[in-house]
């Protein structure tokens, strides 16, 4: 028997289900938030591989609630989710005509006005650079990345919210 993402998701939804969702819109986010934060927590201190699976696990599955508290107050998750996957994607350098230009004033950008060293580095599988903090490892935006706009995928008006 396989047992996906899918099916995890509709566990979760029968628990939640069974669990009910507060009518308030502050309540709902607070109380998963909190139990989301005791779940990341038990993932930062976890002593073993095994600790650390089920703190993993335990992280989505109370992510999922919290997805499901949104949508409830008609929050356009799914919306959201793909314009955030998609504007992440942006925060890579394409290997193209512009990359050096863009790479040479974003390296500056860091190292003058953050006082971070920033480094772009190639990927081969996706032609593309990613800046790199060479300190933490971080991924770090180009110069003249532009942020998502989520505000499409909030309650529209009448519905239920805070």
């Amino acid at each position: 028997m396989t047992y996906n993402i899918k099916d995890f998701e509709q566990d979760v939804t029968s628990f939640n289900k069974i669990m009910g969702i507060p009518d308030h819109e502050g309540k709902a986010f607070n109380t998963q938030c909190e139990i989301i934060l005791e779940e990341l927590e038990e993932l930062r201190w976890a002593e073993d591989q095994e600790e650390r699976l089920d703190a993993i696990v335990d992280v989505l599955y109370t992510s999922i609630g919290l997805i499901e508290r949104a949508k409830k107050f008609g929050y356009d998750v799914e919306g959201a989710m793909k314009a955030v996957a998609e504007n992440n994607m942006t925060k890579f350098i394409p290997n193209d005509s512009k990359a050096e230009t863009i790479i040479t004033y974003s390296e500056k950008f860091y190292k003058e006005k953050k006082e971070k060293n920033v480094k772009a580095e190639f990927n081969e599988e996706f032609d593309c650079f990613v800046l790199v903090d060479q300190n933490t490892g971080k991924v770090n935006k180009p110069i003249g990345y532009k942020p998502v706009d989520l505000k499409p995928f909030l309650p529209k008006q009448g519905e239920k919210n805070v």
